[in-house]
């Protein structure tokens, strides 16, 4: 059997040779499309999708079917923790063998049942969605210091009970942010989180303009580099600098495309919860995820990536 080390120098290889593996490694699951909060960066109302839950008879079913994968990532235009089925389904995932993630604005932390369920639950990691520090609303997810406090509680309680849980802070790089990006980083630092993710404005679909000028955030990612940070941070910009950027093609390609699926919330599959949660090529219910992700279709818009998601900005950091 490969060496954990040797499976990755093969993930990385593959990547840098863009080789699609047999399988994506990841799903992302639509899991809810009703959400507590109204960003007006979030595309939901744009693609109008259905509002409802996922059952967790149908999580069950689609789990069942996912052999090979890797990981279920509970994410997409709602709040996972307003389903009444999140635990149940984290618990299932988990006994099936998945690593589960999930993505979310942090608002349930302040329901004691909800804290009470995470602080119990084997989740791999949640991610939240932090646009400041500060009690404003920057068209993002808005600030709140409860949100922060409760997200510093959650932490500390995973590591009073010795759980390796992680706890990711995601963010959003754009006009009206940039200056509470670092911040950002400091407070999840002292807090003694795992990492902050930053990303990239993604123009499409959102009610506001705010795409950052290229020099700007340019500066921005140098700056956090020349910071040195304890806590590890992940920027659009370190992600094309070297082989990296060699791998996704100079950002013609894109890393959604090679190792990530999207399953909406009745089971449709998609090749982006991004830009494309209602292109469907199949359903993972009645057919196979392996022959829909290697399907004539899927090597049709990977072929043509550049052209289908030129309005897409979430990966491209220039033009």
């Amino acid at each position: 059997m490969p060496s954990k080390a040797s499976i990755l120098s093969m993930s990385a290889l593959n990547k840098v040779l863009y080789r699609v593996p047999n399988m994506p490694r990841q799903v992302d699951l639509m899991f809810t499309n009703l959400c507590n909060l109204d960003c007006k960066m979030c595309p939901k109302y744009f693609f109008k999708l259905k509002e409802k839950h996922m059952t967790f008879a149908l999580f069950k079913k689609i789990a069942d079917r996912l052999s090979g994968v890797e990981q279920i990532s509970f994410i997409g235009y709602g709040e996972p923790l307003l389903n009444p089925d999140f635990f149940k389904s984290v618990e299932y995932g988990k006994k099936k063998g998945f690593k589960i993630t999930a993505v979310s604005n942090g608002y349930m932390l302040g329901t004691r049942k909800v804290f009470d369920n995470l602080v119990k639950s084997d989740i791999d990691a949640i991610r939240f969605s932090i646009e400041t520090v500060k009690e404003e609303d920057v068209g993002g997810h808005v600030g709140s210091k409860k949100v922060l406090e409760n997200i510093e509680k959650l932490k500390k309680e995973w590591i009073r009970l010795g759980k390796k849980n992680k706890v990711i802070i995601n963010t959003v790089v754009y006009k009206e942010t940039h200056r509470n990006i670092i911040p950002i980083i400091e407070w999840a630092e002292k807090a003694g989180l795992d990492m902050v993710d930053i990303a990239h404005f993604n123009k499409l679909g959102a009610k506001i303009e705010s795409v950052m000028e290229l020099e700007k955030e340019l500066r921005l990612y140098e700056k956090i580099e020349k910071r040195g940070f304890a806590i590890p941070v992940a920027t659009l910009y370190d992600r094309y600098k070297g082989i990296r950027k060699m791998a996704f093609r100079f950002m013609k390609k894109c890393p959604m495309a090679f190792d990530d699926v999207h399953i909406d919330i009745e089971g449709g599959i998609s090749p982006c919860i991004c830009g494309l949660p209602t292109t469907i090529f199949g359903n993972v219910l009645k057919d196979d995820l392996k022959q829909v992700w290697n399907s004539e279709k899927f090597r049709q818009f990977r072929n043509n990536q550049e052209k289908i998601c030129e309005k897409c900005t979430l990966f491209k950091l220039y033009s």
